[in-house]
């Protein structure tokens, strides 16, 4: 990267660091926190969850890839100002045929909590819709912008929940209040981008613009829905094929959802790079040399963060539950310490990026496929022999049958299977670190004082490793 090219990635990433930070508190730490309190059972906490995973499952069919289409056409200067009324009309339109077919679902499958899981659903779906409007201001690289959106956003969130956790404590009032938080975060988000850019968001429905947004975006449709459907079905996958009595069956997707909030963390800070890389790489495609060295960059950075993380959270997965979640969720343990497993597996974010930019995205379907049809598949035989963990079982082995293929491409197209990944380094570095670990067999708090120590080290030897590389 030029000096403009770097302060530029440098601005974006602080900007999308803060997002991170107000996406994790919010998107975890906030739930971990309802978790904990002593008004919320665990049972009551895996309604929550499955309420919110059902709701992602048709957020993601109104989603329809949108997000990833636009921003790399605004970046590109393809989509105009003068279109954005389109994008925003063509997702409230898919808003409401997925808002009437979860209610479809809900009425077929006879849920439980009927009118506390629509409340939780819609409110995801009016936050969605704010998402849509800060989609414009990533895309116009506008970070600042979107930050104060969310801060603003969640900020409202956060009152409302912290409110009924330190005065009203009623489980139930959590649904209202999340619902209320998100419909004034989507005012907010509507005017701010009247003052950006200078005109209001319009409702254009017309047939033609809603069948070239249909054809354009299918093939990022394909991309952001199957591997994220995966991610929220497994609650689905759950709730339905064990067939214990319901609270049992809540209990497991709390310690399912408990553990998988760790792995959320690392899902935003790979979107973090993500974010700040996608409107440069659109840039930087026809030269070769930098768009391959923010790749490399990319890879190295997530493969030696997701190792150590890795590493450290599986050999500290019950002090980790016991520090967050109370030992009312000690037996989420061993689901952790697959997660932290998964978590290697899930380092993915360079290849969908060198695919993506690079026009191979019927690469990025298949593998998008793969991912899913062997974890249904799997779901089938791990889920009901293992209750609930073994969803994680079948994730784990889905991502191993995916990377295959994956591997297999990425050496069909770029002639090697690492993109730029210094081996020896890797190796070394995530041995070492387990070595240390195991010999000084610190406690706990130590240990987190001693990783992040270790993180910034190797964060100070592999900035010179990846110039290297470049050279």
């Amino acid at each position: 990267m030029n000096k403009t090219e770097i302060k530029k990635f440098k601005i974006n990433s602080i900007y999308s660091g803060i997002n991170l930070f107000i996406k994790l508190f919010i998107n975890v730490f906030i739930f971990i926190v309802i978790a904990r309190v002593n008004f919320v059972s665990v049972v009551e906490f895996g309604i929550l969850t499955y309420a919110i995973s059902v709701g992602m499952i048709f957020i993601l069919l109104a989603d329809y890839g949108i997000e990833t289409y636009a921003i790399r056409d605004i970046a590109g200067g393809i989509i105009k100002e003068s279109e954005y009324k389109y994008i925003f009309s063509f997702r409230v339109f898919l808003s409401i045929i997925s808002f009437l077919l979860f209610l479809i679902y809900c009425t077929i499958s006879d849920a439980n909590n009927f009118t506390f899981i629509v409340m939780i659903v819609l409110a995801y779906f009016i936050g969605f819709l704010s998402r849509t409007i800060q989609l414009f201001f990533q895309g116009n690289e506008k970070f600042k912008t979107e930050t104060k959106a969310r801060f603003f956003e969640d900020s409202i969130f956060l009152l409302f929940v912290m409110s009924n956790i330190l005065y009203f404590k009623d489980f139930e009032l959590f649904a209202v209040l999340f619902f209320i938080s998100r419909f004034i975060g989507f005012v907010f988000n509507y005017f701010l981008f009247k003052k950006v850019f200078g005109f209001h968001l319009q409702l254009s429905f017309k047939i033609s613009n809603i069948k070239k947004l249909f054809y354009n975006a299918f093939s990022f449709a394909l991309l952001s829905i199957l591997p994220t459907f995966m991610i929220n079905i497994d609650t689905i996958m759950i709730r339905n094929l064990l067939t214990q009595e319901i609270n049992f069956i809540n209990t497991q997707i709390a310690y399912y959802s408990a553990s998988a909030k760790i792995f959320v963390i690392f899902t935003f800070i790979a979107s973090i790079f993500q974010k700040a890389l996608l409107p440069q790489l659109s840039r930087l495609k026809k030269n070769t040399q930098l768009f391959l060295s923010s790749i490399y960059t990319l890879n190295n950075a997530m493969f030696n963060f997701n190792l150590i993380s890795s590493i450290f959270i599986f050999y500290y997965a019950k002090n980790i539950i016991l520090l967050l979640y109370s030992d009312k969720y000690i037996e989420a343990t061993p689901f952790l310490q697959l997660i932290s497993i998964i978590v290697i597996l899930r380092t993915t974010v360079a290849y969908g990026l060198y695919f993506t930019i690079l026009d191979h995205l019927r690469v990025r379907i298949f593998s998008s496929l793969i991912l899913f049809i062997s974890f249904i598949t799997l779901s089938f035989y791990f889920i009901p022999k293992f209750n609930g963990i073994g969803a994680l079982y079948a994730i784990l082995f889905a991502y191993m049958v995916d990377w295959s293929y994956v591997l297999y491409k990425t050496f069909k197209i770029h002639g090697n299977v690492f993109l730029g990944l210094n081996k020896i380094f890797i190796f070394v570095n995530g041995l070492l670190f387990f070595v240390l670990i195991r010999i000084l067999d610190l406690n706990f708090f130590l240990a987190i004082i001693f990783t992040a120590f270790y993180l910034l080290c190797v964060f100070i030897i592999f900035r010179k490793n990846i110039e290297k590389l470049i050279l």
